[in-house]
């Protein structure tokens, strides 16, 4: 038998999510949130995704002293865009300030970035937006850049540089990035490409499984990832995807605690937590847009 326990933290509240421009939809016309400022491409976190990230590293440091040992994680995994590895390092900056001698692997894997990918401009609401898409293309950092910013400001720095920046190929195996290479190759992803990467990272999330002795030593997996392709993760990774009508939502700095088992050949996921949020001080506390469902804790 083999298992592994993973946590999807979606990344904490970026600027884009601060001036509503959410997932599903934009802001209604009566929020105050709507439409202050135009859409980044690869926007930075807000003042309070500062303060939900440092609040979700505080958790997974506490998680670190777990009674169960699969349940302490041993690993962060990021995405290259800038909420997600902004919210890492403030993670990762908690985790250790709580224990120094934490041995934690900090990675990029850069598949498990937001539906759409890097681009400028709106996002496309229909297949025939996305077929038309003519936005200037953009291509998210390069591995160097990536490197470099997941390094702590100030004295020290949550991971050794350089760490580790991968796609993932068919079947769920890993390709290193080169050094001077984008993350993104530009342009806009559509929804069947989307869902064709869910199905590459579920492929990869089933190879981290493994056996008792080795899962206690290894700890569980942390990913920070973004809302819309966590929903398409987690229904595909329950055998509900492309097509299904359920819309997952995730709070900013919320959390999923799935747990992979492995059995015979037989595989099951049992969702331990969903949208966990109780770790995120409430005054502090961001929701979640899918049209048409919209949530705050």
């Amino acid at each position: 038998m083999k298992s592994r326990k993973i946590y999807f933290v979606r990344h904490a509240e970026s600027l884009n999510n601060a001036a509503g421009h959410h997932d599903g939809t934009d802001a209604p016309p009566h929020s105050p949130k709507r439409r202050k400022t135009e859409r980044s491409h690869d926007p930075e976190l807000s003042e309070k995704g500062v303060k939900q990230a440092s609040a979700v590293g505080v958790h997974v440091g506490e998680m670190l002293k777990h009674a169960d040992m699969s349940l302490r994680p041993g690993s962060v995994i990021t995405t290259g865009m800038h909420r997600a590895i902004d919210t890492a390092r403030l993670l990762m900056a908690e985790v250790l300030a709580a224990s120094p001698d934490a041995d934690f692997k900090v990675s990029v894997v850069t598949c498990l970035h937001e539906e759409g990918g890097c681009f400028v401009g709106k996002r496309p609401k229909t297949p025939e937006a996305e077929a038309n898409y003519n936005g200037s293309l953009v291509y998210g950092d390069t591995v160097s850049q990536i490197r470099e910013r997941l390094k702590l400001q100030g004295d020290s720095t949550p991971v050794d540089a350089p760490v580790e920046v991968s796609r993932i190929l068919e079947g769920g195996k890993l390709q290193p990035l080169a050094t001077d290479e984008c993350w993104w190759r530009g342009g806009y992803e559509s929804k069947s490409d989307s869902q064709a990467r869910a199905e590459r990272v579920v492929a990869w999330l089933w190879s981290l499984v493994q056996v008792p002795e080795v899962e206690a030593k290894a700890g569980a997996v942390v990913i920070v990832s973004h809302g819309l392709f966590m929903d398409r993760v987690l229904k595909t990774m329950m055998g509900c995807g492309d097509g299904n009508k359920a819309s997952l939502l995730s709070a900013n700095c919320a959390y999923w605690l799935l747990h992979l088992l492995e059995d015979g050949g037989e595989r099951r996921v049992g969702v331990l937590a969903s949208n966990s949020v109780e770790h995120i001080p409430k005054e502090v506390r961001t929701g979640h847009s899918l049209t048409p469902f919209t949530y705050c804790p």
